[in-house]
């Protein structure tokens, strides 16, 4: 049976719950997967996603970091008994993923592993993972919108948290640079993380999450214009 510890900033009513009972559980994920557009790893689908990316253990402890794991957690799951190798330690670490999330993260999706895996080098590992479980969505962003997109007005940071962990948003959010500006590198880090991923849509439903549903609507705009263009 699993655990969660979800601390979407997406809900603040159901923030630092943890949601143990199996049916609360299954509805939960479905809520969330259908309010974030995305797909939740899970018991029913690990050992699928350890399969297809299994030769990503060498660079466990990247990906790690990737998906929110401090060093000293990390150090943990080499110091448990009964593991002898980069496989063992990139299983287990998915696994502690899995059950609780690192903390100050978000429940654990498919979409967040493809993310991590790209970061540390590993692309055809996260392109199979993607079309494996069917993830697209609508246009890719262009980097042309994404410096319209920095012009609107919008909490980049809450946004930010969502796409990226939470230490690269503080890196962003440093002094000198005004909020236009660090919109748009948060915008674009997004978009090199996530590549083809980084969609009109994802960054919609972020938006719509956290209630601006105004610049939701510029963004979708701004989408239904590049279809029509590429429609001509």
């Amino acid at each position: 049976m699993m655990s969660w510890n979800c601390q979407s900033k997406a809900d603040s009513d159901i923030r630092s719950q943890t949601i143990s009972h199996p049916l609360v559980g299954k509805l939960y994920r479905l809520y969330y997967e259908y309010a974030n557009a995305i797909i939740l790893c899970d018991d029913d689908n690990h050992s699928e996603i350890l399969k297809r990316t299994k030769k990503a253990c060498f660079k466990w402890k990247g990906i790690g970091r990737e998906l929110g794991f401090t060093e000293e957690e990390l150090s943990s799951i080499v110091q448990k008994p009964g593991q002898t190798g980069e496989e063992d330690y990139y299983s287990a670490m998915l696994m502690r993923w899995l059950d609780w999330a690192p903390p100050n993260h978000y429940l654990p999706s498919v979409q967040r592993l493809s993310s991590a895996l790209r970061e540390v080098g590993y692309e055809g590992l996260a392109l199979d993972l993607d079309e494996k479980f069917n993830i697209s969505g609508s246009l890719e962003c262009s980097e042309e919108d994404i410096y319209k997109i920095a012009g609107y007005d919008f909490d980049w940071r809450r946004v930010g948290q969502r796409f990226m962990c939470d230490q690269k948003v503080r890196d962003i959010d440093c002094d000198g640079r005004s909020e236009g500006e660090k919109r748009k590198m948060m915008l674009l880090e997004w978009k090199r993380r996530n590549s083809r991923d980084a969609t009109y849509q994802a960054l919609v439903k972020e938006l719509r999450a956290i209630e601006n549903n105004a610049t939701a609507d510029q963004v979708e705009e701004l989408e239904r214009k590049r279809k029509l263009q590429g429609e001509k």
